[in-house]
């Protein structure tokens, strides 16, 4: 594989996003890009905004190749506030 890095970035946290939230208007949008393979603070987060926002599209995108040929995947999710 690749050797990229997905378990070694820095996640925002979850109180991060708490933070975030509570500065919009209710039934705002929110745009959340992850890769397909979630880090363990991506999965937090992924399931904290499940619980305040409705989710209206999830579509699946090319993240970046790497170097070896390898392709890296994500999704964006687009989500509105509860």
């Amino acid at each position: 594989t690749g050797g990229d890095d997905l378990g070694n970035e820095e996640d925002v946290m979850v109180a991060d996003y708490e933070v975030a939230l509570s500065l919009l208007a209710p039934d705002s949008y929110v745009v959340f890009n992850i890769r397909e393979k979630y880090t363990a603070g991506q999965k937090e987060v992924l399931d904290y905004l499940s619980k305040k926002c409705e989710c209206k599209l999830v579509q699946k995108h090319r993240y970046r190749k790497l170097i070896d040929g390898t392709q890296i995947n994500a999704e964006y999710r687009i989500m509105q506030l509860k």
